[in-house]
């Protein structure tokens, strides 16, 4: 169809075009509304649009408008994101996926990757919030934190300056002294403010690569 070809040839597209992205509950969308939305010019959604359709048409689900985990991870390396940390790339989709689908879709991938790629520290912050805010609750309980830090084996060296490795029972206890410490109102959660406080005293818990 003309829309396929559409989506085949997106350089060709002019300014207030739509893209029809075709499969499962079909969207339209604006590249000059998501650039209004992102930090991203037109022409620099183009490639990304180009490199996402590419990635979703792999998908078993013949025309696609998402992608999964795996494509997540492969596309990530053509916008020049790049992680051996096999648990942060999985804890990134799931902060990415704003709706728990299980999937991306374009307008999140632009939206996350835009904050990783151009976006202000605070913007890059909140990003990381919401790596640890599994649930999208907008608090961090200390199991969600724990269970990320497991994820991903992070490296608490850099936040306790300590030379050994650490264990699980190292992690749970790392995990409770910022509660105390940063927990203010003392409900159990970590809110946004007093988790930019947690990584001002510990900032290896967002050095997650």
């Amino acid at each position: 169809s003309e829309t396929v070809v559409l989506l085949a040839h997106v350089n060709s597209l002019t300014m207030g075009n739509s893209l029809e992205a075709m499969g499962k509950g079909p969207e339209s969308f604006s590249l000059a509304a998501i650039a209004k939305d992102t930090n991203f010019s037109r022409e620099e959604l183009m490639v990304l649009h180009e490199n996402f359709h590419a990635a979703a048409k792999e998908s078993p689900d013949d025309g696609t408008s998402v992608i999964n985990k795996e494509q997540f991870q492969a596309i990530l390396q053509k916008s020049n994101i790049q992680s051996t940390n096999q648990g942060f790339l999985e804890e990134l989709f799931h902060a990415f996926d704003k709706n728990n689908s299980g999937t991306v879709n374009f307008v999140e991938y632009c939206t996350g990757v835009s904050v990783m790629l151009k976006g202000t520290t605070e913007e890059k912050l909140k990003l990381s919030f919401e790596i640890y805010d599994q649930d999208k609750s907008g608090k961090i309980s200390q199991t969600e934190m724990m269970q990320v830090l497991h994820n991903m084996n992070v490296s608490l060296k850099a936040a306790e300056a300590s030379s050994k490795g650490f264990t699980d029972e190292d992690i749970q206890a790392f995990v409770t002294k910022i509660f105390a410490e940063c927990d203010l109102g003392g409900d159990g959660y970590l809110s946004f403010s007093e988790f930019y406080k947690a990584v001002v005293k510990y900032p290896g818990l967002i050095e997650f690569a």
